[in-house]
């Protein structure tokens, strides 16, 4: 024993000393009994030795040998390197099978899946690689991409290689929905759901179907999805038992968190009044909790006081948001009621004024506690905001015509002119409202008209030298300006997941809209849509009569102030100390002048917002970029029309008269130049994922506003991109 662990240590000395930089023997390592699963601590050049020594007539019968670490085979192991022109190098020079297996029965073409390398993917599949090939555990190609939770695999199989049997099911009878869902990638969830051919029903080794799988990662909007699919005919998975007599709802009954609670109070909804759960009233045993015949179940366990109205999902979500819309016009209306008619009817009482403040700490308590999104499982739009808008604006509009107005005065050029301030506010908050911020609604098109597709990406961009996931990220989310850890050249198109398209960079999905957006500068609540470079000019005017409208209101809110207190000085002059009425006193304890002083503080709150708010976007739209798109601060502290001051200022003014008077496609220009200078500012080293010449645009065409790009491959050959 002691004899063997000697020779043990003897060979990996010797090992250690064949890997050395210095000594580094590639025939000598190819023949050692640790090859090639040493190749896994080997660098990049010390891998391209191997495979040269490889191609030699000596040592052909190493390229297909399978290690002892898996039965990985070099082929293997510069898959899992992610090494492109070494796989390359492999199949070419040194005919290694390309569909040999590993002991797990991993093909290459796995390692690649597994690792997220569309471009090492291409290169097998036009060497021949198995597309129908399967694991020992009879997983398809299918299972792996949904292994790795990216729609752009998955989407990149379907499309050009025809792989669409996204029902084949592996040895514990799971599905890729059924992976998809255990592991939580809903982008991928929604790209099967949506492809329309997926059984729901279908159940793996345990019984479980896609819903129990959702249900126990917590993917509570999933849960939801999924049952509305085949016209909401899947409401009956709530009531699928696994192999444990578990539904659904068993599954997650002792896990806590919001998640799951709202996944189980939706649950006990749903079993109460979905017409597609086999429930009958008279065949129900309370004492024995028993559904469907008998079967066991817990879902109409209802909890005391829970769900008492039973009121159907689809009714109880309408509700929730036509509740969250007016809830600010409910908060204001209610209490004035109150005040007027129920507390001192006509007398003037500090109660009122108690109500009414007390109103607007309420306001304001429920206003920080809303997000982008409601809490109903569906997780829809949170129209608030807007509601709080709109009922801002009836609640300044009916105080000003039922209190300050003096209609003996309506006439006069002053009061003509607020009624014309507050009807342009109006227009421009419909126009917002209506206005379509830059939908992308297909891929972005070639000079030819033509749409441009994933494979025409994969052209355009060269062949990540390190590989992995950074391939895919980059190719489905690049950096918009430099957002990485050192400068980088950047690429002008992506491919967007959710919509399935090619975009431009400039473009942005928002998952509230669920669509993609040119020039992507931000959800904005307030207005209930994205704004981008369709309604960015409309929307800062939009904040502007903002700011006009609620300055002329808290002015005129003063003004009517003033005039009552002198008013009130002149009637206290011939009454006695007892009888005189104090000007603040009134103003806490009168019905309207409580109603009067609550909106002014909502309209001074709601100025110090949109002031910062027009600010902060006048500060990006002076530089030429968005909130969303801007270079980082080197760039520009060291941009040259910067580094003066008159210069900066004409570089600011310039850009703001761009996006006033200039046309979108005048404004989107102004990306595309920002992200020119930044591109020639970075001297120190090659683009990374880039395959052609990009920015700077030296041979760009300003007639047909398309850029030549010259790949380092062939010259000759010429690729245009559209900038439209």
């Amino acid at each position: 024993m002691a004899v063997d662990t000697t020779n043990q240590i003897d060979k990996m000395q010797q090992l250690a000393v064949i890997m050395s930089a210095k000594n580094f023997d590639a025939s000598a390592l190819i023949q050692t009994e640790f090859f090639p699963d040493c190749l896994q601590n080997l660098n990049t050049q010390q891998c391209k030795s191997v495979c040269e020594a490889l191609a030699e007539p000596n040592y052909s019968s190493f390229v297909n040998k399978k290690g002892p670490l898996g039965g990985y085979t070099p082929l293997h192991w510069m898959c899992i390197k992610n090494e492109y022109d070494l796989i390359e190098m492999l199949l070419v020079k040194c005919k290694a099978d390309i569909n040999s297996c590993a002991n797990l029965g991993e093909s290459p073409l796995f390692i690649c899946i597994k690792n997220c390398n569309l471009y090492t993917i291409e290169l097998l599949i036009q060497h021949g690689a198995d597309l129908y090939h399967r694991d020992i555990y009879n997983r398809s190609l299918i299972h792996w991409c949904a292994y790795t939770g990216k729609v752009i695999l998955m989407y990149y199989f379907e499309k050009y290689h025809s792989i669409n049997n996204l029902n084949d099911v592996d040895q514990f009878q799971q599905s890729a929905l059924h992976i998809a869902c255990a592991s939580g990638f809903s982008d991928l969830i929604m790209y099967l759901i949506d492809r329309g051919d997926i059984d729901f029903f279908l159940k793996d080794f345990n019984g479980n179907n896609c819903l129990h799988m959702a249900a126990k990662c917590g993917l509570s909007r999933i849960c939801w999805i999924l049952t509305k699919q085949n016209k909401g005919q899947c409401a009956k998975l709530i009531g699928d038992m696994n192999n444990q007599s578990q539904t659904p709802f068993d599954i997650i009954r002792n896990e806590k968190g919001s998640q799951y609670k709202k996944i189980r109070d939706w649950l006990r909804l749903e079993a109460k009044t979905n017409k597609y759960l086999l429930y009958n009233e008279n065949n129900y045993d309370k004492k024995s909790d028993t559904l469907y015949s008998g079967s066991s179940s817990s879902l109409l366990k209802i909890k005391k006081g829970t769900f008492w109205l039973n009121w159907n999902d689809d009714f109880k979500m309408r509700l929730d948001w036509y509740t969250r819309l007016f809830v600010v016009l409910i908060l204001f209306v209610i209490p004035m009621l109150i005040n007027r008619y129920l507390i001192y009817p006509g007398e003037l009482s500090l109660i009122k004024g108690i109500v009414g403040f007390t109103t607007y700490i309420g306001l304001f308590y429920v206003m920080v506690g809303q997000r982008h999104r409601c809490t109903h499982i569906s997780a829809y739009q949170n129209p608030f905001y807007v509601g709080l808008i709109v009922n801002l604006f009836i609640s300044n509009y009916s105080s000003y015509y039922l209190i300050i107005l003096d209609y003996n005065q309506f006439f006069t050029l002053l009061e003509m002119t607020k009624v014309g301030l507050a009807l342009y506010h109006n227009l421009f908050f419909y126009w917002v409202l209506t206005s379509d911020p830059g939908k992308c609604k297909e891929s972005h098109k070639k000079p030819d008209g033509t749409s441009y597709e994933l494979r025409d990406l994969l052209k355009l961009n060269a062949k990540d030298s390190k590989g992995g996931k950074d391939s895919i990220d980059w190719l489905t989310d690049p950096p918009s300006f430099g957002g990485t850890d050192k400068p980088i050249q950047l690429p002008q198109l992506f491919f967007c997941e959710p919509c399935l398209k090619v975009q431009a960079v400039p473009t942005k999905h928002c998952k509230l809209c669920e669509c993609c957006v040119s020039k992507f500068d931000h959800h904005c609540l307030f207005i209930g849509k994205c704004v981008g470079l369709k309604n960015h000019r409309l929307f800062m005017l939009f904040l502007l009569s903002a700011l006009i409208s609620c300055t002329v209101f808290i002015y005129t809110v003063y003004t009517y102030f003033y005039s009552f207190n002198e008013g009130l000085i002149a009637s206290n002059k011939d009454k006695k100390d007892e009888d005189k009425i104090d000007f603040i006193y009134v103003l806490f304890t009168s019905t309207d002048h409580v109603w009067l002083v609550v909106l002014l503080l909502i309209n001074a709150f709601i100025i110090i917002m949109v002031f910062f708010l027009f600010m902060f976007q006048i500060k990006f739209i002076s530089l030429g970029y968005t909130s969303q798109i801007r270079p980082p601060v080197f760039f520009v502290q060291t941009n040259r029309r910067m580094q003066t001051l008159f210069g900066s200022v004409i570089h600011r003014l310039e850009n703001i008269f761009t996006f006033l008077f200039e046309s979108c496609d005048s404004n989107l220009e102004l990306y595309f130049k920002q992200q020119r200078e930044y591109n020639l500012s970075i001297t120190s080293e090659k683009p990374i994922a880039l395959s052609y010449d990009p920015y700077p645009r030296d041979n760009f065409d300003k007639k047909s506003n398309t850029q030549l790009l010259l790949p380092k491959e062939n010259p000759n050959k010429q690729f245009e991109i559209d900038l439209d």
